[in-house]
């Protein structure tokens, strides 16, 4: 997002890989119930209606993962590398 269009054109994709975890937002277990889904769901109506200000802050949308699947990935890559 901070490349020219020039700059854009010339670039090639060489390899993906992801999904990979970016930003996690963790809440207090003190919180009551109701408060912690009420937060839940403003963070999430934020990032299906805010796009703009979303991708400026977490560069992709948001969504609600457990600990377990939010690092499936990075514990994926790092058996790989032990594997090797």
């Amino acid at each position: 997002k901070h490349l020219t269009p020039d700059q854009k054109a010339r670039l090639k994709v060489m390899a993906k890989q992801g999904p990979v975890p970016t930003h996690v937002l963790a809440v207090s277990s003190r919180l009551a119930p109701g408060v912690r889904q009420q937060l839940r769901k403003a963070v999430l109506d934020f990032s299906e209606t805010n796009t703009a200000l979303r991708d400026a802050v977490f560069t992709s949308k948001l969504v609600e993962a457990d600990g377990e699947t939010h690092l499936a990935s990075v514990v994926k890559a790092l058996e790989l590398m032990q594997a090797k």
